[in-house]
């Protein structure tokens, strides 16, 4: 069922530098998110070595989210991630916005 959602959503591609630059952001604050998220991916690599970006983990999600209550804060969320080796998500939720 993922797929076919996932066909359904538009296709967006951004290189490493445009992900990390795609608000706007200066290139001194990518390159700080850039490194950030190096750091965190390589936290999962068991014996890896950390600063070989060979070894991350890289990925990158979407999401949308539906007001269901204003007054009441409650939402929906319906969420989409992709990573490294085809591994793919889609993630429904219902609760609070905070």
């Amino acid at each position: 069922m993922s797929k076919m959602v996932a066909r359904l959503l538009p296709h967006y591609e951004f290189d490493i530098d445009g992900f990390f630059r795609s608000d706007g952001a200066p290139g001194n604050v990518a390159m700080q998110r850039q490194d950030a998220f190096f750091r965190l991916a390589c936290l999962y690599g068991g014996d890896k070595d950390c600063f070989d970006r060979a070894n991350a983990f890289p990925n990158i999600g979407a999401g949308i989210q539906y007001v269901i209550k204003r007054k009441e804060g409650i939402v929906a969320n319906l969420e989409f991630a992709a990573g490294k080796d085809g591994n793919y998500g889609l993630y429904m939720k219902m609760g609070y916005s905070y």
